[in-house]
């Protein structure tokens, strides 16, 4: 086994100084075929896999996956063809805000005192000012699953759906005059926010996925974010029901366990823009609202 493997890695390298590899030839799974622009193709003797590069028309014959030697530890496994995958876990709403909100008032300043009759002298003066809102919210459990397709040893595309939900903490709002905190109102709120999610996803791997290998992945994906609330303060309710388009960026390391099945663990930033938020108890809009979110997933990709 050893000897064999070590046969495999001395004579990839040899190819590869030699320039008789392309850069994106990749290794398939044994019972693939065709795989992006790589033709591969399997032998019965000895062990033998026969692998032909459509780019440049070279091929070459390797020891270590042929026949029914296809569970061996040596032998990878990148595989164009369907998946779904299942993931959850930590999610926070690094923002749900509001900067939009400015004018200006004009102050009455004291400047002096009248000489003769020692009132005092004011002037107005014109400041400009400008308000943020801001709802705050606890951290929470968010999850959700895919469906897609590896379309090349390097490159995933998928359609996901995600569910995310946060317990209110409090309203705010801050005053700025001339860019200078003046005002920082906070009350309480009690209620939910619920998010779900619906992505168009392009994913990117760095590696071809292997056997028993790790390898990183990143991507980004573009759909909607239909979001639905509650929030009551000690004088106001406050309610959302709004569909807005939304877009995220992916990074991941995924750990390839069998042919297949994947284990992974990924970040994502989602953001969305133009959430109406409207104030029941004044029957007036608070405006439209952004929202950010931070989530770290750890998941599952079940591949066909």
């Amino acid at each position: 086994m050893l000897n064999k493997l070590l046969l495999t890695i001395g004579i990839s390298l040899a190819l590869s100084l030699s320039g008789q590899l392309s850069p994106t030839f990749v290794w398939a799974q044994c019972d693939c075929g065709q795989c992006g622009d790589e033709t591969v193709g399997y032998t019965e003797d000895a062990g033998a896999i026969f692998l032909q590069n459509v780019g440049n028309g070279q091929s070459t014959t390797y020891p270590g996956c042929g026949g029914n030697l296809c569970e061996r530890p040596s032998c990878p496994v990148v595989c164009c063809g369907p998946y779904i995958s299942a993931f959850g876990g930590w999610s926070n709403i690094s923002d749900f805000f509001r900067l939009q909100d400015q004018g200006s008032q004009d102050t009455r300043v004291e400047i002096g005192t009248d000489p003769d009759t020692g009132e005092p002298i004011f002037e107005t003066v014109t400041e400009e000012f400008e308000q943020g809102r801001y709802f705050n919210f606890d951290d929470n459990f968010a999850g959700g699953f895919a469906i897609g397709r590896q379309v090349h040893p390097r490159a995933r595309m998928e359609v996901e759906a995600g569910a995310r939900q946060y317990d209110f903490q409090s309203y705010q709002v801050q005053t700025f005059t001339d860019d200078q905190l003046t005002s920082d109102a906070i009350s309480s709120a009690v209620g939910t926010l619920r998010g779900y999610t619906i992505m168009g996803n392009v994913l990117f791997d760095f590696a071809p996925r292997a056997f028993q290998r790790s390898s990183f992945y990143g991507g980004a994906g573009i759909g909607v974010l239909i979001s639905d609330a509650t929030a009551t303060t000690a004088t106001n309710i406050y309610t959302i029901d709004e569909t807005s388009f939304a877009f995220q960026v992916i990074g991941g390391i995924n750990r390839t366990i069998t042919q297949r099945l994947d284990l992974f663990v990924e970040y994502r930033y989602v953001a969305a823009d133009n959430i109406n938020v409207f104030d029941q108890t004044a029957g007036a809009s608070l405006g439209d609202f952004d929202y950010r979110t931070n989530d770290l997933f750890l998941g599952f990709r079940l591949r066909k």
